[in-house]
């Protein structure tokens, strides 16, 4: 059997097989999403805020020391899209004082990277209590994560656009958990959508943005599907600090 799987004809099939995936896997690469150029002016410091370039993740530190006494939020990126494009997000929130760590996944899918939450927790042991926020398939994936490890120092759960996948069931688990969409995302599936809030705890909180669509929640251009936003990147923003705000306040 090894000696015919040497032969020529069966070598230049393996070299082939491997040169299309090796293709198809930087075709699939080159597709992704952002940043756009707006999103890398969010990752210099600034005298609110540090941000140091780790190999899996940045970490946005406020400079005043709040970091100890106010819950880290980490961040899962949407399918495809770079994480750098929530930039301003991250930035938003740690100039009130919430360090925030924008998780880098392996080939820009989070569902490869869904326990990567645990590098974070692991190389900041001051922070006590953390929150997991996640965009789209971040999502979905920040909700498997806090079923299949159930860790105890994790206290919430933002989605934007997002619901957890089926077999992601955390609706007895007490977390604070809001879910934020756009009116105007044709990217999520709304049946879907409205089908898994039964796997959320019962006191999930339902936020939507009027005007605003699924790649609103991120800096990385026009995404394909979408519906077109009615509010400006801006806006949308603003709204879903709010609503993060309000809910831990």
């Amino acid at each position: 059997m090894l000696k015919k799987l040497l032969q020529p004809k069966f070598i230049l099939a393996f070299l082939l097989f491997v040169l299309l995936l090796g293709g198809g896997l930087y075709y699939w690469i080159s597709m992704s999403y952002g940043p756009a150029e707006e999103a890398l002016s969010y990752l210099e410091t600034t005298s609110s805020y540090e941000v140091i370039e780790e190999e899996d993740y940045f970490a946005f530190l406020p400079v005043e020391s709040q970091a100890d006494r106010k819950a880290g939020m980490i961040f899962y990126p949407g399918g495809q899209i770079r994480v750098e494009s929530y930039a301003a997000l991250a930035a938003e929130l740690a100039e009130r004082g919430y360090p925030v760590f924008l998780v880098q996944m392996p080939y820009e899918l989070a569902i490869l990277g869904w326990s990567r939450a645990e590098d974070v927790v692991r190389d900041y042991p001051k922070i006590s209590s953390w929150y997991l926020i996640g965009h789209s398939l971040g999502g979905a994936m920040a909700a498997r994560f806090l079923n299949r490890k159930n860790p105890e120092n994790f206290v919430g759960l933002i989605m934007l656009g997002a619901y957890p996948a089926a077999a992601d069931d955390i609706s007895g688990q007490d977390l604070q958990v809001l879910s934020i969409y756009g009116s105007e995302d044709q990217v999520m599936d709304k049946e879907l959508f409205r089908e898994r809030k039964e796997l959320l705890p019962p006191a999930a909180r339902f936020v939507e943005i009027p005007g605003g669509n699924h790649a609103g929640f991120g800096q990385y251009g026009e995404q394909e599907g979408d519906g077109l936003a009615e509010i400006s990147f801006e806006k949308q923003l603003e709204q879903t600090v709010k609503a993060i705000l309000d809910l831990l306040d």
